[in-house]
């Protein structure tokens, strides 16, 4: 959706959000990261769509491609769903978001750091331990 304004439209779509999970051989483990996803997309009232890294789909390239080319979006947010800094959060997502931005020149594609790297992390460790 978009509105004219002094200096030409305006977009006010809210972005396509992507929580990107390492992938697995075993279905159980990616089955949780699609739970995932539908949780806090009905926490946040709106779609977060998943990805994963290897071994499950959608991957990377293709859950960016599908929210571009199907759903016409022109920003995306992407979380790596990764506890620590590592190869995968540092040289692998960020070469997949960088093919992802040549192939979609004009949409907007935001790699967030890893779910790790977040303050509140600390909180939810120790309320684990809390109740013990």
């Amino acid at each position: 959706m978009s509105e004219d304004d002094a200096n030409g439209p305006v977009t006010t779509a809210a972005p396509a959000l992507i929580l990107i999970a390492h992938g697995s051989r075993r279905a159980p483990a990616n089955d949780a990261h699609l739970d995932l996803c539908g949780r806090v997309g009905a926490q946040l009232g709106r779609h977060v769509s998943p990805a994963f890294l290897e071994l499950a789909d959608p991957t990377i390239p293709g859950a960016i491609d599908d929210a571009v080319e199907r759903h016409g979006a022109c920003h995306l947010v992407l979380l790596p769903y990764f506890l620590h800094p590592g190869n995968h959060t540092l040289r692998d997502i960020p070469a997949l978001v960088d093919d992802a931005r040549r192939r979609h020149p004009g949409v907007t594609i935001e790699q967030l750091d890893h779910i790790g790297s977040s303050d509140a992390m600390v909180g939810l460790v120790a309320d684990r331990f809390a109740v013990t």
